[in-house]
């Protein structure tokens, strides 16, 4: 069963929840013009999930694009959630930014942040 938290719009991007894969699922684009606003209720979601799911579950982030204001709190985030779950950053192959960025979140927050190719066609989830 997948739980749609937020529908995603013109800034800002889908977030939903994969009951039977145990993922949260981030897809779209993000540059609202005030990022905190969306991501501080995306990180109590988080909250509410992690105390509702006491087991484990994965973040799998897919965004195509991203204002340096989002990925300032998404680093934020990911900062206090690193260390009980794993995130997954996708990127398409042949968006350079996005991959690169990934990296760096990988090097800054270590081995529960991966970066993998994602292949349009195929299942984001």
């Amino acid at each position: 069963m997948i739980m749609i938290f937020y529908i995603k719009n013109e800034v800002t991007p889908e977030v939903n929840f994969d009951k039977h894969s145990r993922t949260l699922n981030i897809t779209g684009i993000s540059y609202p013009e005030y990022p905190r606003i969306f991501f501080d209720k995306l990180l109590i979601l988080i909250h509410d999930l992690q105390k509702s799911n006491n087991e484990h579950f994965d973040f799998k982030i897919q965004l195509d694009y991203l204002n340096a204001s989002s990925v300032k709190t998404l680093y934020n985030i990911f900062k206090e959630i690193i260390l009980k779950s794993k995130i997954i950053w996708l990127h398409d192959e042949e968006d350079e930014y996005i991959k690169e960025l990934g990296l760096i979140f990988q090097t800054l927050l270590g081995e529960n942040f991966k970066v993998e190719l994602f292949v349009r066609g195929e299942s984001k989830s």
